[in-house]
């Protein structure tokens, strides 16, 4: 499911929000919306919480699967 949203002046920190809310009312997992949320903390030592959604591109999203390809896996509570 695509959801739609006006992305003008909004921040991919206000976008991630709105998206909890979403999970929230389709009511989804407690630990599904945790596991977001920690992928998110993780998505925000790359790339700043205050980053226009506007400019989020797919060469953005290349940029930070490159980056996670170079960063040792380890589990997500010890990355944090």
């Amino acid at each position: 499911m695509k959801i739609e949203m006006n992305t003008q002046n909004k921040t991919f920190e206000d976008g991630f929000e709105e998206f909890l809310r979403h999970c929230a009312v389709r009511d989804y997992a407690e630990s599904t919306i945790i596991n977001y949320k920690l992928t998110i903390a993780q998505f925000n030592k790359f790339f700043s919480a205050h980053m226009p959604i506007n400019e989020i591109t797919k060469d953005t999203v290349k940029e930070y699967v490159y980056y996670l390809r170079q960063t040792p896996i380890c589990p997500m509570s010890a990355c944090l």
